[in-house]
Parts: structure tokens; C-alpha cells; sequence
């Protein structure tokens, strides 16, 4: 079994696949990354040339001309604008908030901050909140789907590649059992899957450094959403393993391998809008769901927790799954 273990590291190595793999989700982290930032970067210059941008004369619509001046004409339009004694526009040079006219007194002062308002800006366009620091884009890398497709993509390509040779047959005259090579070939490219992942967050880290200009703050929770998110991928491993050694034709294994991440989470949705019911979503026990909440600071221990838990799950399904396949097939 060492032996054999060896000989797949050997050949892990001497792979292009590995490479060439590893490169593209590098890639992906970028584009992703690349694309947030000219989004946010667009936002931001909407914000500033709103309202003010047709009327570069300094002159506003008649509707907002009593809002600006403070003028009784802010009565009719908004209610309690008796009371108000200014309103700011963004993008004013002395402009800090928007304030809601009367709030002072009546309400105790309620303001929107330019903050909250890039903040709204972002949630409208689908923009994760966390992702705009080193730490934030390093959890962000795996939690879209295409970046886990890759990873099946080279486990089919690493496992099913020894059957279409005959490389198998050669090693199962030496002496070595089915198990032993299920398991030489499972632990080998599992680790190469950690590690890619592990990669394809230290690329999202740097570019959030590089495009942000902010490491982020690091904490335990961090750490622990690092370890679900290697939890997890080692999961979908399980699953392409499974697929692999139950099809062994490359072809095949990477068609489906491409097609479940992408189709299954889109199936479970459209069940979950036909059930119509907010406090049960089969989505939420998907794996890929699992990913996205570990790549949010903001997701709340529960929802950690049944990813962990589903993540466990599907682990021990799909190995065990795999190891029988293994044992049962031809080669």
C-alpha cells in the first residue's frame, strides 16, 4: 500500500492536469474578484452623478428645490418638513448624510449615511458585503460554483485516466487489491483537491489586498469558516470520487461531474419555490449552500452547523459509496 501510495504521488506531480487545473481556478478567483470591483467601482459613480448629474449649473428639479433651500415648500412634499431646517444632497461638497425632514425633533434625528447607502447599493446588485478585504475575498474564492467544478474536473480526469490505459490492470497483477487502489487513488487526489482550494484562497487574499487595499481582520471565526470550507470540498471530492470509480470513463465522469454542482442547486430551488415554504428549503442541505454561508462573517452559528453537519453527511455517504463501486466494478 506505501508503495502504491508513492507511486500516485509520483504521478500527481507529473500530471498537467494538476497544473493546468489549478491554474484556471486561479484565474476564476481573479475574474470574480476583477468583476466585483468595476461593479463597485460603477456603483460608486452612479451614487455620486445621481440627482446632481443633469444639472451641472448647480440648479435641481423644481420638486426638490424647497427640499434643498429648506423653504416651506418641503411642507406639502414631505410630511413633517415644517420642522426641518436643511436637507443635504450626496455628493455636495459639505454633504455628510441625507436627512429625513422634522426627524430631528420628532424622531430623535434619523439619518442615511453615504456608508449605509454604498452598503444598500451593493446588497441590490447581489455584492457580498464581507469580500471587500484580503479575508473576506480568501473565504469568498470557493463560494461560486464553477471554481468547485474544476476539482471535479481533475478527479475525473486523475482517477478515470489509469482505467482508459489500462494502468489499473497492470497494478492489480502486481499483488495489489481493488481497496488498496481506491484508496491510494481517493487520499492522493483528495489532498490535491485541499490543496488546490487552499491555493484559490490565498489568490482571493491577495487580491482583495491588492484591489481593497485591507487585510481584514482575522479571528477564530475565520479560521473555523476556513476549516467547514475544506470540510466541505473534501464532500464534493467524495462525490466525484464516487463518480469516478463508478464510471471510469473520463468523458462521462467529467460531463456529470460539471453537471451535478451546477444543475443541482438550480433543481433544488425551483423545488423550493414550488413548496413555498421559508422555514424549510431543501437547498439549504445542498452542499453548495453549505460553501456560500462559510464564505460570509455574517452567516450565524446555526446555519454553520447544518452545513457541518450536511458536509459530514455527505462525506461518509459518497466515500462509502465509492469504496463499494471500487470493490464491485470490473476493471
Amino acid at each position: 500500500m506505501r508503495e502504491l501510495m508513492r507511486f500516485e504521488y509520483r504521478k500527481l506531480f507529473r500530471a498537467r492536469v494538476l497544473y493546468v487545473c489549478t491554474g484556471i481556478m486561479i484565474l476564476l478567483v481573479l475574474l470574480f474578484a476583477g468583476t466585483e470591483k468595476l461593479i463597485e467601482s460603477v456603483a460608486e459613480q452612479m451614487q455620486e452623478t445621481y440627482i446632481v448629474s443633469d444639472y451641472s449649473d448647480g440648479e435641481l428639479p423644481p420638486d426638490m428645490a424647497g427640499l434643498v433651500n429648506g423653504t416651506e415648500d418641503a411642507a406639502g412634499l414631505v410630511p413633517g418638513a415644517d420642522n426641518a431646517s436643511a436637507v443635504t444632497i450626496p455628493g455636495a461638497e459639505d454633504a455628510s448624510a441625507v436627512t429625513i425632514p422634522g426627524a430631528a425633533e420628532e424622531q430623535g434625528g434619523m439619518a442615511v449615511t453615504e456608508e449605509q447607502m454604498d452598503v444598500a447599493a451593493r446588497e441590490s446588485l447581489g455584492m457580498s458585503l464581507d469580500a471587500d478585504t484580503g479575508v473576506g475575498r480568501m473565504l469568498a474564492a470557493l463560494s461560486n460554483v464553477y471554481v468547485v467544478v474544476i476539482l471535479g474536473v481533475f478527479t475525473a480526469v486523475f482517477i478515470c485516466g489509469d482505467f482508459g490505459n489500462a494502468v489499473v490492470k497492470n497494478i492489480i497483477t502486481k499483488g495489489y487489491t481493488r481497496k488498496e487502489i481506491f484508496f491510494a487513488k481517493h487520499f492522493i487526489t483528495l489532498i490535491a483537491c485541499e490543496g488546490m482550494a487552499l491555493v484559490s484562497m490565498i489568490a482571493g487574499f491577495l487580491c482583495g489586498v491588492l484591489m481593497w487595499g485591507n487585510v481584514g481582520e482575522w479571528s477564530l471565526k475565520v479560521l473555523g469558516l476556513i476549516l467547514l470550507q475544506l470540510l466541505l470540498v473534501a464532500a464534493f471530492h467524495a462525490l466525484f470520487s464516487f463518480l469516478a470509480f463508478a464510471l471510469k470513463r473520463v468523458g462521462t465522469a467529467m460531463a456529470i461531474a460539471i453537471a451535478i454542482p451546477v444543475g443541482m442547486s438550480l433543481v433544488l430551488t425551483l423545488v423550493d419555490l414550488l413548496i413555498n415554504n421559508p422555514d424549510f428549503q431543501l437547498s439549504r442541505f445542498w452542499l453548495d449552500s453549505g460553501l456560500t454561508d462559510a464564505a460570509k462573517l455574517s452567516s450565524s452559528g446555526s446555519d454553520l452547523l447544518i452545513s457541518a453537519l450536511c458536509g459530514a453527511a455527505y462525506l461518509a455517504v459518497f466515500t462509502l459509496l465509492g469504496y463499494l463501486s471500487a470493490r464491485k466494478r470490473e476493471v
